[in-house]
């Protein structure tokens, strides 16, 4: 885990699976917010996937998480139920869109009494017209702005310890839109840690 003070890990992915560098279980309390349009709270069969990571996280230990830019249709009912037991929070697309800010305030509220903070950027938060490249692209996601309006405000909390960008499919893109909406993301992030 970085010393906070003095780095952040910033992490690359294509597929979507959450950072295992979480460090859940080392020294201080570790929370996610998750930028993502599904809970991935799926049961598992003991290995991780893209559908399952974070109810293994929290299987294993941490702290809080949070999911920022839900969508409604996108997670299933047992899913959502995983995150109820284990006091997670849940800050849907719609919430992001009417208001950013207070949007981005209930995920960090979630995050209150944790030592360290992550953030998972999986680009199939937004909208499929914004990110077509990803493995399932939907409608009604976040727009870049709220994108990046939000990464802006989490990286600059001063216990951020790391930020993973994941769910990039280059093949399935369109244009270059998923990926320069991957770059800039990581751009605003790397821009405010530290701030």
């Amino acid at each position: 885990m970085p010393d906070s003070e003095t780095e952040t890990e910033v992490i690359e992915g294509g597929a979507a699976s959450p950072a295992e560098e979480t460090g859940a279980g080392e020294s201080g309390s570790v929370g996610v917010v998750s930028l993502d349009a599904r809970l991935d709270c799926q049961p598992g069969d003991g290995e991780p996937t893209n559908r399952s990571a974070y109810r293994q996280l929290l299987a294993d230990g941490l702290d809080a998480l949070a999911v920022l830019g839900a969508r409604h249709f996108e997670s299933s009912t047992a899913e959502a139920d995983v995150l109820r037991d284990n006091d997670g929070t849940v800050v849907t697309a719609e919430e992001v869109a009417d208001d950013p800010v207070e949007a981005t305030d209930r995920a960090l509220g979630a995050m209150e009494e944790v030592d360290h903070l992550y953030v998972s950027i999986d680009l199939s938060v937004l909208d499929a017209a914004a990110a077509p490249g990803v493995s399932d692209p939907a409608p009604g996601g976040l727009s870049t702005r709220e994108l990046f309006r939000v990464v802006r405000l989490l990286t600059s909390d001063d216990r951020i310890a790391g930020v993973e960008l994941v769910e990039a499919a280059p093949p399935l893109d369109r244009d270059g839109r998923t990926v320069e909406a991957a770059a800039r993301a990581v751009a605003h992030a790397v821009g405010t840690i530290g701030e």
